[in-house]
């Protein structure tokens, strides 16, 4: 009976043994209760942040672990406004997660340049959001480079640089496309697709541009499938009927978004605003109400960069309703608030300052004769440095100095270079235009014979004293010479154009009436040929000459230099043609006006 008690006994016992030698450590037990209690909503913000900071602070915990409790950290603290505190906290983590979880570093990156973004450290927040586009990760983490592309965005919108922005903005709409086909996440892409119409509309009302942003931002709110991206949509729908005026509609989507059971930053900037546009639009009775309703958001500013913005919607309601010493103390909050935020940090350092004085007088006490020993010291090495920073600065513009010396003979030396080669080319294109010059001037040479030639037939058929047997061989002879000299002006023409091209067509466009002997007293005109050498080429009289250079001059409409003119004629582009067009027309239309009123004085002579 006994041995079968004893039996019992061990059966029973042995699970109670088993399970204390399994349950948990106290330390365990204590990381439990504080995990369950900072997961608990209804326990205040700041027990469960110490929670947090408790369990951060034990060693036994793996990586991964530790960085998802620096990311519920970061994120209460946002929740309650704490921006500055959450930013830390992300520097905090950024000692614990390196690149070798590219899972949590990219998300670290992410929530780290948004949290700049909300306290304005812009440069920080560019690094980390260039950073989080530029590290090398997974195709299944390349959503986070469209992230950090549009993070940059938003940065650079707060910089006042459009021209970043939209090149960023740029990239980002680059960087869905290659999503698309990376990846098959339809909720994802519409998420990707939603910012990227919304930042759009946010860059086109930043120019002034709004055609078509209400269309963007209403496809940003229809594609968006969480609530964040909504209210984000809903936003921009109240800053756009704001601009617009529209206070009823804006009105409508600032209630539909405070509607929102969502715990956001931007609730608290959107109750503001709400409060803000009441107070100055609306009556003091409706302005009180929208104030207390939403009261328990607005409480949320104080102590932060826009607690001035509660006593400013107080200081418009009293204003209105004719409480006006209540009105000026709220402004006076609201001014004494925002002088302290730019001096908040002054009194800081002034803090730190006057704390290191205090101590280091309380150390003269004690030990004054070491402490001068000491700043001695430090004054005998903080010389020495100064005069190795000295020596090595003269040193380092000594070597520039001689380095620029050096660059700039060099470019002398290639300017230099550039001139004589230049110079050779123009010389050999001088050289060149005259050899073409003399060239045409021997074809017109040649012209000048064939109208000789042509005169000699006229004298010889003419000319009773000369036999008709001799005149007929003579003319045989001259016309044997005309045929192998007909295709002389076809040549010359040739010739002229290789070095004028267009010149003939530019000619004619702007004066299709020249006839041909004025087309080629223009040419001459552009190659500058006196009038005694075009008579001696033409077979003509000086006078002859002169009077087909006058017609060429009045027909284009030239008053200055001949040559100038024919050469901007031969340089000019489609604008410069219409240009010397209407010159043409006003002249041919002045000569014909004068040609007509000389015909009508003639007509009105009597007889």
């Amino acid at each position: 009976m006994r041995a079968l008690f004893t039996i019992l006994t061990i059966l029973i016992m042995t699970p109670a043994l088993f399970q204390l030698h399994g349950s948990p450590k106290p330390h365990d037990l204590t990381s439990d209760y504080l995990m369950r209690k900072a997961d608990d909503p209804q326990v205040a913000w700041q027990t469960r942040v110490a929670c947090l900071d408790s369990l951060i602070k034990t060693r036994r915990i793996d990586m991964p672990t530790l960085a998802e409790l620096y990311f519920k950290k970061a994120t209460l603290l946002e929740n309650e406004n704490r921006f500055t505190e959450a930013l830390q906290t992300y520097r905090d983590a950024a000692n614990a997660i390196s690149g070798d979880m590219p899972s949590q570093y990219c998300r670290l990156l992410r929530e780290k340049a948004r949290m700049c973004v909300y306290t304005r450290s812009y440069i920080e927040g560019l690094e980390c959001a260039s950073a989080l586009s530029l590290f090398t990760k997974p195709d299944s983490l390349e959503k986070y480079t469209f992230y950090g592309h549009m993070l940059l965005v938003d940065l650079f919108r707060s910089l006042r640089n459009t021209g970043a922005a939209v090149r960023y903005y740029k990239k980002g709409r680059d960087d869905y496309h290659r999503l698309r086909g990376l990846s098959r996440d339809t909720l994802m892409l519409n998420n990707c697709l939603a910012a990227l119409y919304r930042n759009d509309a946010m860059l086109r009302m930043d120019t002034g541009n709004f055609e078509g942003v209400w269309d963007d931002i209403v496809k940003a709110r229809d594609l968006a499938t969480d609530s964040i991206g909504r209210m984000n949509a809903y936003i921009l729908l109240t800053q756009l009927c704001s601009r617009r005026g529209e206070f009823e509609q804006a009105e409508y989507y600032y209630q539909r978004i405070l509607s929102q059971k969502c715990s956001h930053p931007n609730m608290v900037a959107m109750a503001t605003n709400y409060a803000l546009m009441a107070a100055r639009t609306k009556s003091p009775e409706e302005a009180r109400a929208i104030f207390d309703r939403y009261r328990p958001l607005l409480n949320k500013l104080e102590g932060g960069a826009f607690h001035n913005l509660y006593y400013r919607i107080l200081y418009y309601i009293a204003l209105k309703e004719g409480d006006y010493k209540l009105a000026i103390d709220n402004l006076e909050k609201a001014y004494v608030i925002n002088d302290s935020i730019h001096r908040s940090q002054h009194q800081l350092n002034t803090a730190i300052v006057a704390d290191k004085y205090e101590y280091e007088l309380q150390s003269n006490e004690f030990d004054a004769s070491r402490k001068a020993g000491q700043r001695k010291t430090l004054a005998i090495i903080a010389l020495v440095f100064v005069i190795a920073a000295i020596i090595a600065v003269a040193v380092v513009l000594a070597r520039r100095h001689r380095k620029a010396e050096r660059a700039k003979s060099e470019l002398e030396t290639e300017i230099d270079s550039i001139n004589r080669h230049h110079s050779e080319e123009i010389k050999e294109t001088q050289v060149s235009l005259d050899d073409r010059n003399r060239e045409l001037a021997t074809m017109a040479l040649s012209m000048a014979r064939i109208e000789e030639s042509v005169n000699d037939i006229q004298t010889l058929a003419l000319d009773c004293k000369v036999a008709p047997k001799d005149a007929l061989q003579k003319i045989a002879a001259i016309i044997k010479t005309l045929r192998l000299q007909s295709n002389t002006w076809e040549i010359f023409k040739e010739r002229f154009e290789e070095v004028n091209p267009k010149f003939f067509e530019k000619l004619y466009a702007v004066c299709p009436t020249l006839t041909n002997n004025e087309i080629r007293m223009a040419s001459f005109m552009l190659m500058n040929l006196p009038m005694n050498t075009v008579a001696d080429m033409t077979n003509r009289s000086v006078r002859t000459v002169g009077t087909i250079r006058y017609m060429v001059r009045r027909k284009l409409g030239i008053t200055g230099s001949s040559e100038t003119w024919m050469m901007k004629l031969n340089m000019a582009d489609d604008s410069e043609l219409v240009r010397l067009r209407a010159i043409a027309d006003a002249a041919a239309a002045t000569s014909d006006t004068s040609h007509k009123s000389d015909t009508s004085d003639m007509s009105s002579t009597p007889t």
